[in-house]
């Protein structure tokens, strides 16, 4: 084993000769817990920090917390893994886009290669799954709580006007002959001055008594519902508000914890 790390540490800080040409493979810039980070790490794009590296104390964190993740069994499986692949195959192509047109139409936008991508979301749910087992399932989020931040942190939906519109040849257009199109919601700024000037004069199922003239088109115009400007309601935010609380609490748990396991980390710099 001591032969073999020694051979390492030559590879590594040794430049390869080859048909007289020096070739240097790579070069370690720093040893966690007897582990290397190799300076071409230090160039890759990182996936968790929109396809910028990582600074080299980013990478000495990293490695700590995916050491404990290890430690733990905190790991992601190699389906898990797969799982995620597909996943994002599927949001960035469709159904049916294999490994390699990923790696050549997505990956290597950002400087990676699929073996890299997997590696790095090895790394991503290893650290997640170790936060989550040691720290989030530690936070306890109240229904008091969600409800004092909604409170203290409205959200306003603003008035929005679901109408619909009908072609109509002249004036003479009977109502009940027209045939309507339901164009759904907009709000106030999102509808045309002219359509918007005819609808706020309406009311929930009224239509103008004549059409319109849009861009020298004649049209009809109903509003069919209206929801005026409001509070967003509880039900609805709940889970986001929740999530959002868990976030924030979860943070200086996290600084702390990465903090204790870095001061019992041997880190060295060759």
């Amino acid at each position: 084993m001591k032969i073999r790390y020694f051979y390492t540490l030559l590879l590594f800080f040794s430049p390869l000769t080859l048909n007289s040409k020096e070739i240097v493979l790579d070069k370690i810039i720093a040893r966690v817990n007897g582990r290397n980070i190799l300076k071409s790490h230090l160039e890759e794009s990182r996936i968790t920090k929109s396809a910028k590296p990582f600074s080299l104390d980013e990478l000495i964190t990293d490695e700590i917390v995916v050491q404990k993740a290890e430690e733990l069994g905190c790991t992601p499986s190699a389906n898990d893994l797969e799982a995620a692949i597909n996943a994002e195959k599927i949001e960035f192509g469709g159904k049916g886009m294999t490994h390699e047109e990923f790696e050549r139409e997505r990956l290597q936008e950002i400087g990676l290669t699929l073996p890299q991508y997997r590696t790095q979301l090895y790394r991503f749910h290893s650290t997640e799954h170790l936060i989550g087992r040691l720290i989030t399932n530690k936070l306890v989020i109240s229904a008091q709580d969600i409800e004092e931040y909604y409170k203290k942190n409205p959200v306003y939906v603003e008035e929005a006007f679901h109408i619909m519109l009908a072609n109509a040849e002249n004036d003479k257009n009977k109502k009940d002959t027209i045939r309507w199109r339901d164009f759904g919601w907009f709000s106030h700024d999102q509808l045309d001055t002219v359509y918007r000037k005819a609808v706020v004069k309406l009311k929930p199922g009224q239509a103008t008594a004549k059409p319109i003239n849009k861009d020298g088109k004649l049209q009809h115009i109903m509003l069919k519902d209206h929801k005026k400007r409001h509070i967003e309601a509880l039900t609805t935010r709940y889970n986001d508000i929740k999530n959002h609380l868990k976030e924030e609490r979860r943070e200086p748990f996290v600084k702390d914890f990465v903090a204790d396991i870095k001061t019992k980390a041997y880190i060295l710099f060759p």
